[in-house]
């Protein structure tokens, strides 16, 4: 995006013909709808900077008096927080109605449920899970790694975190350190949040990868400035190093509350603390990795969100950069209105969650595929599967037991378990040896370059 455009004082819009203002409210119903509903839709919460060019726009109403209309509406769905700016004015979040539709989306995950996800987790899922949770671990370690300007492919991010090499970069500390704080995250999930674990998991986070080592695993001690990635104009002052103790103190006295039945859906505050640890900036470093692992902790506290470790939110947030950053940036300008930030992670969510639902669709039918193209008498488990999968594009490729091991998580009898499974199939021929090597067999590879994904 390019430059973000302040909103004009829609207080002093209202002053100006106060009774141009009370024919808007009480006579032009279907006019306040169509203005709110254009700035606030299903994947829409414009700021001033694009509902000022937002077409086609209704006539009888300058855009500033549609400003002020959108304005009064957000504040009518205002909820307080116990969270202020630096300079005393109160943090809000706006539920309006497709904040809401969205948050029900979300918890009630639909989708992932008709590509056959169970609704609670079940021993017959659990082998799954850890395959799906391991592959999302690593995946969001390495997009919130790449939010922060990590530089390297994910492809070797995997193979560094999968072999346990020790990282040669910057970058490959920042990713690593990533998966090592998420590798612990549902055991912190089960304890309450306080100012020592937040800086514990910023402490984790930036292992080897900080200029100054006094802004390790405790809260700045000065001043900092958050810069434009891309222009280096400062664009967000945090509130003073002598203020953050306290804020920090509210802010997991928050991330701690147990009100699932209160106006702000669990969602929507992890959101808010995804928001809001970003806004304080309390490290001199690590702040957006840490916000990011705050908000999955408090999911992963809520029962009805335990598939959300399934899910890499990065991913999409990753995708959309700029909109994320545009975000905080619409917050601050916009009288501290914490929902920009907050429906940009539920459209991120939900984009992630498309993303998922289409994977365990295609999974589901390349397995109807290869047990009737192979005429087998059951199913592939789903590592034979993603092996299946990948003879697609790599027909030649050599498996060994230690390889299928670390790439799924899993014990090397495991692995040696599922790759002779298939030879007995006669799917793939062992090659005696140090390591004992793996290939597919003409039949294998002709069935699976045979798949045509629908």
């Amino acid at each position: 995006m390019g430059r973000i455009i302040s909103p004009p004082n829609w207080k002093k819009v209202l002053t100006q013909d106060p009774q141009r203002w009370i024919q808007l409210l009480t006579h032009a119903p279907d006019l306040r709808k169509q203005v709110e509903e254009l700035a606030d839709a299903r994947d829409t919460y414009l700021h001033w900077t694009k509902f000022r060019h937002k077409e086609p726009f209704p006539a009888g109403i300058s855009r500033e008096e549609g400003w002020a209309l959108v304005r009064t509406a957000r504040l009518a769905a205002a909820k307080s927080l116990p969270f202020q700016a630096k300079n005393g004015a109160p943090i809000a979040v706006s539920m309006t109605d497709p904040l809401h539709a969205a948050v029900r989306r979300i918890t009630a995950h639909r989708d992932l449920l008709l590509a056959g996800l169970p609704e609670q987790p079940s021993a017959q899922l659990a082998e799954e899970m850890q395959s799906f949770g391991l592959k999302a671990l690593i995946d969001e370690a390495y997009y919130s790694a790449v939010i922060e300007g990590a530089v390297t492919t994910r492809r070797e991010a995997r193979k560094m975190i999968r072999e346990d090499r020790e990282p040669r970069t910057k970058s490959e500390w920042m990713i690593l350190n990533n998966y090592r704080a998420g590798e612990r995250m549902s055991q912190w999930a089960r304890e309450p949040m306080t100012p020592a674990r937040l800086c514990e998991i910023q402490e984790i986070l930036t292992a080897n990868t900080l200029e100054r080592e006094a802004d390790s695993g405790q809260f700045r001690p000065d001043m900092v400035t958050v810069q434009d990635p891309s222009t280096g104009e400062i664009v967000h002052t945090p509130p003073p190093a002598e203020d953050i103790p306290a804020r920090m103190e509210l802010l997991c006295k928050f991330a701690n509350r147990d009100d699932r039945d209160g106006p702000i859906p669990s969602f929507v505050q992890a959101c808010l603390l995804h928001y809001q640890l970003a806004y304080d900036h309390p490290f001199g470093d690590g702040n957006g990795r840490t916000a990011r692992w705050l908000f999955l902790w408090r999911l992963l506290r809520c029962p009805e969100y335990w598939w959300i470790g399934m899910l890499s939110a990065s991913r999409m947030t990753n995708h959309h950069k700029q909109a994320y950053y545009d975000a905080f940036r619409f917050a601050e300008l916009d009288e501290y209105d914490s929902t920009y930030l907050v429906r940009q992670q539920t459209q991120a969510v939900e984009q992630e969650m498309a993303r998922f639902a289409s994977f365990l669709n295609h999974r589901q039918d390349l397995s109807t595929y290869a047990r009737a193209q192979l005429r087998l008498d059951k199913n592939l488990t789903l590592r034979q599967l993603a092996l299946f999968d990948r003879l697609r594009k790599a027909p030649n490729d050599v498996f060994t037991q230690q390889g299928h091991a670390r790439f799924h998580g899993v014990s090397q009898v495991t692995a040696r378990k599922d790759l002779e499974a298939l030879v007995a199939l006669g799917l793939l021929q062992r090659q005696v040896g140090r390591p004992i090597l793996y290939r597919a067999t003409a039949r294998f590879v002709a069935a699976a370059k045979g798949y045509q994904r629908g």
